[in-house]
Formats: structure tokens, sequence, C-alpha cells
């Protein structure tokens, strides 16, 4: 099941996603967001070698960390 309904696909081609966390459940995200063309950035605390999207590496709990990664351009 699509992440992203027929009507919201038409309307929106690519979105940039933000995903807190590279666990188990952020990494499946990740994965099926670019599986469906989206830009993906990933922020976690704990950066994991040889995936296929992009990574920050910040703690939630730092505000300076989190409005970094928000002002972050690089996405493509």
């Amino acid at each position: 099941m699509p992440f992203v309904s027929e009507f919201d696909r038409k309307k929106f081609k690519s979105v940039k996603v933000l995903v807190i966390g590279n666990g188990l459940i952020g990494s499946e995200i990740a994965k099926k967001m670019l599986f469906e063309n989206h830009s993906v950035l990933v922020f976690s605390r704990n950066v994991k070698k040889g995936m296929s999207y992009k990574q920050i590496k910040g703690n939630i709990f730092n505000f300076d960390s989190v409005k970094e990664t928000l002002g972050y351009r690089d996405w493509e």
C-alpha cells in the first residue's frame, strides 16, 4: 500500500521527506519513499554506511542541530 494516495500523487509528483531516525522503522520509511521517487533526508544519531538515502548526524533533543538540518539545502 502506498504512503501517498493516487489523488495526492497526481498533485505532488515528488516531495522532500525528512525522516527522524534510521532504525528499523525509519530506514523502511526512507526506502519506501525513495522507491516512490521522493527526495529523502534522514536525521539520526547514528549514520549507517551503504544506505541509498542522504543522512545527517544529529540529536533530536539538540535544537541547534534540528534547526541546522531544517535549513539543509542539498537534498537532491
